[in-house]
């Protein structure tokens, strides 16, 4: 072997013995990358746990809020304030035209393409975001995004599935729930397959096509649904885009 070739090859092994520290490194923190669809993932480390349980309280009690409001008297417009911490609740649709507009009720006098429900804070922040599109005739989909205050994406909870799976007939849902630390790094992703008989889920199918990968923050969700100017005519605050 030349000494060229033997500085090569010592060069290359560096390269390679480096790699793998940074491979380590991260692995020994707790990084992981956004996770494969179905698989689960739990937090490692006490913060990290600590992360979790609070944004999964938090996500639970805002998700609360939205069905409380949902199950008011039929037409009847939703509060504006809805808790005694100023939590405030927004309404858009997007009707069969594709455009979108400020609705006051959760059952609108026309067809909808889908739904989107808003809960900002007392400053007008987007905290919980939900997007409910209705016009799959033999699917369903809720999908909710929980966001700290300069508008970066904490969690989702992404529910789906069919109402007569053409596997077997049966209904088939899937609910994925997912917290997030910095930069989309997975905390925790639950997956549940509800409605399910003994044995091996329904992972695909009709309506069970893998997950899609998470937005950042709210406004590149706002930006994609189309609802930026109606956000901020209807005074809503979100944190710098990417």
């Amino acid at each position: 072997m030349t000494e060229s070739q033997a500085l090569g090859t010592q060069k290359a092994l560096l390269l390679f013995r480096l790699g793998v520290a940074v491979v380590m490194a991260t692995a020994s923190v707790g990084g992981h990358a956004l996770a494969a669809d179905g698989e689960e993932v739990e937090p490692r480390t006490p913060a990290d746990r600590l992360m979790v349980a609070r944004a999964r309280a938090t996500l639970a009690t805002l998700e609360g809020l939205i069905e409380k409001e949902r199950a008011r008297p039929r037409g009847a417009p939703a509060r504006r304030v809805i808790d005694r911490w100023g939590h405030r609740l927004i309404l858009f649709a997007t009707g069969t035209d594709g455009v979108a507009e400020r609705i006051h009720s959760f059952e609108p006098g026309f067809a909808l393409r889908s739904l989107y429900a808003l809960v900002l804070d007392s400053e007008h922040r987007v905290r919980l975001f939900l997007i409910e599109p209705m016009s799959r005739q033999e699917a369903y989909e809720i999908d909710q995004y929980l966001f700290a205050g300069d508008g970066g994406a904490i969690a989702r909870d992404h529910t789906y599935g069919t109402f007569t799976d053409c596997a077997d007939g049966r209904i088939h849902e899937r609910r994925i729930v997912t917290v997030f630390g910095p930069r989309l790094r997975v905390l925790q992703r639950k997956v549940e397959f509800l409605n399910e008989l003994a044995g091996q889920p329904l992972t695909l199918g009709c309506a069970l096509e893998a997950d899609r990968p998470p937005f950042s923050d709210a406004a590149s969700l706002l930006r994609a649904h189309g609802l930026e100017r109606l956000a901020s005519e209807a005074g809503l605050r979100v944190g710098p885009g990417p």
